[in-house]
């Protein structure tokens, strides 16, 4: 035969509510409360002031650009929308910015830059490239960041080109604060135009450096062609990959960190809870460590007849 159903009974042990069993069961079961709240806190973060979120940004070239040549026979500045008031020698060079977005949802996926200079590739011993971005983010933090990037490359041998290959990033100092306003940020301070004509370059990037938000462009592919003697100027070729998944760093809401508190505290919780309970309190109640009355749901039926009477039980 099969079993198809067991029934099962319980077999309850009661004791006054002041009584010295009561008591300990009492002292046990606030253990059981308190003790996951103590390992929560001690071995993890309980109340999260840090979550990670990912998402694509919407990143577009401001076509702001700095372009320093240091060459042996001094330093040339190429420079779009922006006039650099250093002691330096200005050329006007050819600019070619691309914001490139191919499947047409909004968002680009890469940015080219191509800059041609009328330098000797010969002379040319580094170059330092200054570009200003907009990174706007708006899943769990609305914002639109202009930020600044830089990048230097080091021709001892001189260069008739340069191609960069690399990807755009971004590293916080402290997370966002959530909200649903859109926030604009560094569009009135950290400006090239309006900067660079009261201070320097190295005045810039301390600036830059300061700031919570900062932008970087990683060189994953760098080709440098030396100087042959062939050409007459300098053309560097930049593609800059936007990230499909870039990691913020924001504050939760109080709402989101006490889902996450209470998710840890249930967890050691329920365990907790059948290891003083059914383990430990029951254990003292069967082998009779704490006093208590006995009483069983089984009910015994009583048949009385006029000689006597039977017992009969139902298991």
């Amino acid at each position: 035969m099969a079993v198809l159903f067991a029934d099962s009974f319980q077999r309850q042990y009661r004791a006054n509510a002041s009584s010295k069993s009561a008591l300990i069961c009492y002292l046990f079961m606030v253990m059981a409360f308190i003790m996951p709240l103590i390992l929560v806190i001690k071995t993890h973060n309980f109340w999260v002031t840090n979550l990670t979120t990912y998402e694509q940004p919407r990143v577009t070239h401001l076509n702001e650009i700095v372009v320093v040549y240091q060459t042996t026979n001094g330093i040339y500045q190429a420079s779009l929308n922006a006039k650099v008031g250093l002691r330096q020698q200005d050329i006007t060079p050819s600019f070619n910015i691309k914001n490139e977005d191919t499947n047409e949802d909004g968002l680009n996926e890469r940015i080219t830059v191509k800059i041609d200079a009328q330098i000797d590739p010969s002379t040319l011993k580094s170059i330092a490239i200054i570009q200003q971005f907009s990174y706007e983010i708006k899943s769990k933090v609305y914002a639109d960041i202009k930020l600044t990037s830089y990048n230097f490359i080091q021709t001892p041998y001189g260069a008739d080109s340069v191609q960069i290959a690399g990807s755009i990033g971004i590293n916080q100092r402290n997370p966002y604060e959530m909200g649903s306003v859109k926030r604009i940020v560094n569009y009135e301070s950290d400006n090239l135009q309006t900067f660079l004509n009261r201070n320097t370059l190295d005045s810039l990037l301390n600036q830059i450096s300061d700031q919570n938000t900062t932008c970087h462009i990683t060189e994953d592919y760098l080709a440098i062609v030396p100087a042959s003697g062939t050409y007459k100027q300098v053309q560097i070729s930049f593609m800059i990959k936007v990230p499909s998944m870039q990691e913020i760093n924001y504050v939760p809401t109080t709402l989101e960190s006490l889902k996450m508190a209470w998710i840890q505290y249930i967890a050691l919780l329920i365990p907790s809870l059948y290891v003083i309970y059914w383990l430990i309190i029951g254990f003292a109640f069967k082998n009779k460590v704490l006093d208590a009355q006995v009483k069983n749901e089984i009910q015994d039926e009583l048949f009385q007849y006029e000689k006597g009477y039977m017992y009969s039980r139902k298991f």
